[in-house]
């Protein structure tokens, strides 16, 4: 008895020791970029950016983006749509609420784009992220719309939003250029069924982010007097950067 009474107050001083432990915090970036389609814009009402904490529930991500551009942010350009200092942790999924003002131009034409979901429940993503303690965690959202946007036979534009996300110790890159600038032509990294498009910029640059493995790399012009060029055994790993030698068609 006297041994269960001397116990219990060492007991009891574990246990509020273990209570009062603080809880750690790490920083979460969410980047926007884009894999481009052949629109001249596609504008997306963002009204809204959460994350989905284990064992806590969603996370409203600190954000003020609106109506944006997603075709602005490719070749390497990205756009920060949330941040917060979050308890560290794993993540497991990312949110997306749209507003009412989502429309693509093409050919000079503005249509509204219909995006199912997207103002209730939102746009989706599952991820496996760790936030780690008094630290960084920049996570990139690539919205894929030459996948995403279908052209329905009544003339309406649909959005069935084909995402992936990549952190930065993931981030391969490959990066080069691409000439004549007059080919019109566009850059295919291919690995087994899947497919990822660059558009290079006016002067022919081009890169390509969040890959991981071996590639090929199909350059493919845009009119027929120019030939189409492939690289095969293209290898990037971690966060490396690969610079592609000049292409010419």
């Amino acid at each position: 008895m006297k041994f269960i009474l001397l116990l219990l107050p060492a007991l009891l001083l574990v246990g509020s020791c273990k209570k009062d432990e603080p809880v750690q915090y790490g920083t979460y970036e969410l980047r926007l970029c884009d894999s481009p389609g052949n629109y001249e814009h596609v504008y997306l009402d963002i009204q809204q950016v959460s994350i989905m904490v284990e064992g806590s529930g969603w996370e409203d991500l600190s954000t003020s983006v609106g109506v944006v551009d997603i075709l602005e942010y490719n070749n390497g350009l990205d756009l920060l749509i949330g941040s917060k200092l979050v308890p560290a942790g794993k993540l497991i999924q990312i949110r997306l609420i749209l507003g009412p003002n989502n429309t693509l131009v093409e050919n000079g034409n503005t249509h509204t784009l219909v995006i199912p979901s997207s103002f209730q429940s939102g746009i989706k993503i599952n991820i496996d992220t760790e936030i780690i303690a008094d630290g960084t965690t920049k996570e990139w959202l690539d919205i894929d719309a030459g996948s995403s946007i279908k052209e329905l036979p009544n003339g309406t534009y649909k959005m069935t939003p084909v995402l992936r996300s990549f952190k930065e110790s993931d981030n391969g890159r490959f990066k080069g250029y691409l000439l004549p600038v007059e080919a019109n032509a566009h850059v295919q990294a291919i690995k087994g069924n899947d497919t990822i498009i660059v558009i290079p910029e006016d002067d022919g640059f081009y890169q390509f982010s969040g890959l991981q493995g071996n590639y090929k790399l199909r350059f493919v012009p845009g009119i027929g007097t120019y030939n189409t060029v492939e690289m095969t055994d293209n290898v990037v790993t971690g966060n490396q950067i690969i610079t592609v030698p000049n292409i010419t068609l």
